[in-house]
């Protein structure tokens, strides 16, 4: 899978090129999916994870520390839980 990642790709860059690539979705989950990347590039930058975060690299220290912002945040639990099976994805 790092054959389509390029150097110079963000952290939303790979995770769109990584889910595009697992099969088909409608407009509006794409849509959403866009959305949870780009609010885990910005919780990125914020902890400073660096940019060669990606879906095969990141770690559950990772994860746990963006489920932890975002609850902080005062994001609801089952909006959390979609964001996560979005990364998984």
């Amino acid at each position: 899978m790092t054959d389509i990642f390029k150097n110079g790709d963000s952290i939303t860059a790979k995770f769109s090129k990584s889910s595009n690539r697992n099969g088909r979705a409608s407009t509006t989950y794409k849509v959403r999916m866009q959305t949870t990347y780009k609010n885990l590039e910005s919780h990125a930058k914020k902890a400073r994870w660096g940019k060669d975060v990606s879906p095969i690299t990141i770690t559950e220290k990772q994860l746990k520390g963006y489920v932890a912002s975002r609850i902080d945040a005062g994001i609801a639990a089952r909006t959390i839980q979609n964001e996560i099976s979005h990364i998984r994805r």
